[in-house]
């Protein structure tokens, strides 16, 4: 949490919302329930506040999963490491991806040392901050997967300790292309409108006019229009539409009227401006 704090402090955050999965939900309520002005509400994904089993937390992992755990810290760094941690998972009720097995691998070499990471194990199966839960006034959001039944009760008994909890259960595993149901409910639970999705502008091409936009790019009848202007041009001449010669007026552009033309495939006549500087010496 000291840790937290000093991170918002060096970057002059003074009232974020705190965002954490599993375990590392803990600093946030902890933050969130000792300072209670510097944290405007919480998102915990799979809340967990205890680890480790108890008879009055039947969810926790049993000392099996410790040790299967442990035998997989030996591995740390390494693409086996992945596999170790599958397996202590798969005892926990709980199935990883092939791509997530891949990607713990090559995540533990980014984050620890072997040494820190058994460190991290240490303090996080003795992390227990269910009796703080109760101290927390901001609002806090609990996302839980379906799919895994236990995670969902786990959300329930996490909000029933917290007076400003909502559970949102949402389907998928969290994989890279499963994140929009979790995307939906953080947006909705923070406020967030989401933008608009757009399929046509107003561009200027070689003309003005609405474009049609395909993967981000311009396309569509006005692009056809533009792309035929530029082939009535010749070498070093720039040809302009009407629409174009309007917009800029008083841009110091001058326009030669060239004349009506018709283009390939396009309806109608089209008069056309070859433009230039009007000044020279103008930038």
């Amino acid at each position: 949490m000291s840790d937290l704090r000093w991170v918002l402090d060096t970057v002059g955050s003074q009232r974020p919302v705190l965002g954490g999965i599993e375990e590392a939900g803990a600093p946030n309520v902890m933050l969130a329930a000792i300072q209670p002005e510097r944290v405007r509400s919480i998102v915990w994904l799979e809340p967990f506040p205890r680890v480790m089993w108890a008879p009055d937390f039947p969810w926790g992992v049993k000392s099996e999963y410790l040790e299967r755990d442990e035998r997989s810290l030996a591995l740390w760094g390494t693409r086996e490491y992945g596999e170790g941690w599958a397996e202590a998972e798969a005892a926990a009720g709980l199935t990883l991806s092939p791509e997530n097995v891949l990607m713990a691998g090559v995540m533990s070499r980014h984050t620890a040392t072997p040494d820190v990471a058994r460190e991290l194990d240490r303090i996080w199966y003795e992390t227990d901050v269910r009796g703080v839960l109760p101290s927390v006034q901001a609002p806090v959001l609990l996302v839980a997967r379906t799919m895994y039944p236990r995670r969902i009760e786990v959300a329930e008994y996490v909000a029933s300790l917290m007076p400003e909890a909502t559970v949102a259960p949402v389907p998928g595993n969290f994989g890279p292309d499963e994140l929009g149901p979790v995307v939906d409910v953080v947006e909705r639970f923070l406020g967030v409108e989401r933008e608009p999705e757009l399929d046509t502008v107003l561009a200027t091409v070689l003309f003005a006019g609405e474009c049609e936009l395909i993967e981000g790019k311009a396309a569509g009848l006005t692009v056809s229009i533009g792309a035929r202007i530029a082939a009535s041009s010749g070498a070093s001449e720039v040809l302009v539409s009407q629409t174009v010669k309007d917009l800029v007026a008083g841009s110091g552009f001058s326009f030669e009227d060239r004349g009506e033309h018709e283009l390939k495939g396009i309806p109608d006549r089209w008069r056309l401006y070859r433009a230039s500087l009007a000044d020279p010496l103008r930038p």
